[in-house]
């Protein structure tokens, strides 16, 4: 069984309180052990508290939180923030992040709608990475069963979504990709 950490944001406590009930459910079905739960003032500190979890000896850690727009652009500097620093940690450690923050742009309602979908996929997201590290990474992404079960769209969209990946990496000016090392 995986040991993981979940880091969960104090601020909008009526939903993020919500999203931790809900992930130690969903973590119980997803059979992850949830080692250690830490609630941080808000989602600026969640990095911090994610290194933490990480230096000690879990093998991922979920994140939770909201973050609600308000009349500046304070939540996109706030997301893209630990957005980035999520990815930093989770490549240094060599060990899954996942993010369960709402956010930038979201307004109380859309939040209110999207909580426990949000926690749902960092929870299952992190499973999923879990079980593949576990296997030395020899799952491929989309499965032989994904194929029967959902045939060609799927490869459709596979598709369109690495052809719009190589697009936006294409339009940095100092950014020229190998197409092969994408695969």
């Amino acid at each position: 069984m995986n040991k993981i950490g979940i880091v969960v944001s104090r601020f909008n406590e009526d939903i993020t309180s919500v999203m931790k009930d809900k992930a130690l459910e969903i973590s119980k079905e997803s059979d992850l052990e949830v080692v250690e739960v830490i609630e941080v003032p808000g989602a600026f500190e969640i990095p911090f508290a994610v290194q933490e979890l990480l230096e000690k000896n879990v093998d991922g850690v979920a994140t939770l939180g909201a973050v609600i727009k308000g009349k500046t652009d304070h939540d996109e500097v706030i997301m893209n923030s630990i957005g980035k620093k999520l990815i930093d940690l989770s490549l240094k450690y060599k060990k899954p992040v996942t993010l369960g923050v709402i956010g930038p742009k979201a307004t109380r309602e859309q939040v209110e709608d999207r909580k426990v979908e949000y926690t749902k996929r960092s929870i299952e997201s992190l499973a999923y990475m879990l079980s593949r590290k576990s296997n030395g990474l020899n799952q491929p992404f989309f499965s032989k069963k994904d194929w029967a079960k959902n045939g060609f769209t799927s490869w459709i969209w596979i598709w369109f979504s690495n052809y719009y990946f190589i697009k936006e990496i294409e339009s940095f000016k100092y950014i020229k990709p190998n197409y092969f090392s994408l695969w």
